[in-house]
Formats: C-alpha cells, structure tokens, sequence
C-alpha cells in the first residue's frame, strides 16, 4: 500500500501531496520528481502492475505537464522546488493501492 502525504515548505509556503520518494502499492509503483521547469513535485507512475513487473523495466520519469521538461528524482527530506529550503513532511493524507 503506498502513502501520500502533505509535505510544506515553512519557508515559502509551498505545499505539495506526494509519497516523498519510490512507493508502491499493489497495482503500480511511482516515484516523486521534480519537474525544474514547472517548480512543483510530483508523483509519477514508474511501473504498471507492479506486483509482477522487474525494476529493470522501469518507465522513464517525465514532468506530466510536458514530457520535454527536465527532472529529477526527489526524495524526502528535500528542497523546496520554489525557494531551495528544506520541505517538512507534514501529515499522512492518504493510503492507495
């Protein structure tokens, strides 16, 4: 079962809902990124049926805005994506297969 949770940046303000790094639930698997163009988080799906799939078949990670834009892997505790400082991880807000 994977977990989303509200990270904020006490700084900035700036709040994101995401699992903080690689999850995965029962049907897929997802990683948070950092899309450098947007300035947001995100969680991305990076194997369907995960369960069964090989890491090695991995899906490459891509800004769901627009798959041009240039990520990177985020992982908690991390930067904020608008100012730099350290986001807190905040809340559990929600439990997915």
């Amino acid at each position: 079962m994977g977990t989303l949770y509200q990270f904020r940046c006490e700084s900035c303000g700036y709040e994101a809902e995401v699992s903080g790094g690689r999850d995965c639930g029962m049907a897929s698997a997802t990683v948070t990124i950092f899309c450098e163009i947007c300035s947001e988080l995100f969680d991305v799906v990076t194997r369907a049926d995960a369960v069964l799939a090989r890491p090695e078949r991995e899906i490459s990670i891509r800004c769901p805005n627009d798959s041009r834009h240039s990520c990177r892997l985020w992982t908690s505790p991390g930067p904020c994506p608008k100012c730099g400082k350290t986001m807190v991880r905040g809340e559990e807000t929600v439990l997915w297969d």
